[in-house]
């Protein structure tokens, strides 16, 4: 097996360091090579000998984040998570606060980059996972999982793009994927019928 050079592990780390700075600082579409080149101490020679451009170095920092989350969820207990979604919940807000002016930054003008990644492996995840005796077919399963998801990444994107939006938006869509809208609506008495 041939060893890997420390140096090019250490300039590569130096690169995306130099991005998550600049992500917490400005947006996303305005981070240039020499932005990066130059917060990471490196010249714009030495960037393009491991990336063809910051889109490149985003991508990678993605494909970390869905393996990290890809990680954390093999010890998720899959049959309790889908049936209290909020304990998977728990899981993602754990990688998103770990660095949360990072995913701010990728979120912000995200055009379908991580969080479509995330939402990906979750699905990919609880189709392995979930029972399929919880449903009468798979077509249901699917729908669920999706639905589920779904309302899961709208609402951390949303809370990326506007910290305001409180950290319980989660637990609300776990009520939400668990119990329906009627777990967290008031309505009265006549519009849910009998």
């Amino acid at each position: 097996m041939a060893s890997i050079d420390r140096r090019i592990v250490k300039t590569k780390k130096a690169i995306r360091a130099a991005l998550r700075q600049l992500l917490a600082e400005k947006p996303r579409q305005a981070i240039t090579v020499t932005d990066v080149a130059r917060t990471a101490d490196i010249n714009r020679a030495t960037f393009y000998t491991y990336y063809p451009d910051v889109d490149a170095v985003i991508a990678e920092a993605e494909d970390e984040v869905t393996t990290a989350l890809t990680a954390l969820l093999e010890d998720v207990d899959w049959t309790a998570a889908f049936q209290r979604p909020t304990a998977l919940f728990a899981v993602l807000h754990q990688l998103v606060v770990q660095d949360y002016a990072f995913y701010h930054g990728l979120a912000t003008e995200d055009v379908g980059g991580l969080l479509e990644k995330i939402g990906a492996t979750l699905k990919a995840r609880l189709q392995e996972r979930v029972p399929a005796d919880y449903f009468p077919d798979d077509v249901t399963k699917t729908t669920v999982i999706d639905y589920t998801v779904g309302g899961l990444v709208a609402v951390y994107r949303r809370w990326l793009q506007d910290p305001q939006v409180t950290p319980q938006a989660p637990a609300i869509v776990s009520q939400l994927a668990l119990k329906g809208i009627s777990s967290v609506a008031d309505f009265p008495d006549d519009v849910l019928g009998d």
